[in-house]
């Protein structure tokens, strides 16, 4: 592990994609004030000496330095921050290479990479709806699409099709 200095305090430097988004998302934490960054150097090192790895913000929790809900607010607004793209890879969905292939292949298109992701199949709709939640600060709600009336579907716009409706609820 080499290091490197945030604000006045070194963290250490974690290998592997793991290690990378638990560095992420413990800076994120610091930044918005849910952590120190003396708690986070305490979290990395104890995670790095897991047998089983357990994720930063978990980690965090059981050792009574946030709550869930400063977690989830926390990342909340780290998250808003990003494009659904920086969601995706911080989530692990794709690797950031996978993103700058899509940006070249779309280079001189108004296209969306996201949604051109999710159409050559490198990340799943629900995924994508999930995230565009997530930057949005918009609840998420999975539904089965067995247990929505009917009726409320005839109320739908008509340029809504009730399967993406239900496909976007779930």
């Amino acid at each position: 592990m080499s290091s490197t200095t945030a604000s006045s305090t070194t963290l250490p430097q974690p290998e592997g994609s793991r290690a990378s988004e638990s560095q992420r998302i413990g800076e994120a934490l610091v930044e918005s004030g849910g952590l120190t960054p003396e708690q986070l150097v305490k979290l990395l090192r104890v995670q790095s000496r897991l047998e089983d790895h357990k994720p930063i913000g978990q980690l965090a929790i059981e050792l009574g330095m946030i709550t869930r809900a400063r977690l989830e607010k926390s990342l909340r607004q780290h998250r808003r921050g990003l494009s659904l793209e920086g969601i995706f890879v911080e989530r692990g969905v794709v690797r950031a290479e996978q993103v700058a292939a899509a940006r070249e292949a779309l280079k001189g298109s108004t296209k969306d990479v996201a949604k051109h992701l999710v159409e050559i199949g490198a990340v799943a709709e629900r995924v994508y709806v999930q995230a565009y939640c997530e930057q949005h600060d918009v609840r998420f709600i999975d539904l089965e699409p067995g247990l929505v009336d009917r009726s409320l579907l005839k109320k739908v716009s008509s340029s809504i099709s009730p399967a993406s409706v239900s496909c976007r609820c779930r």
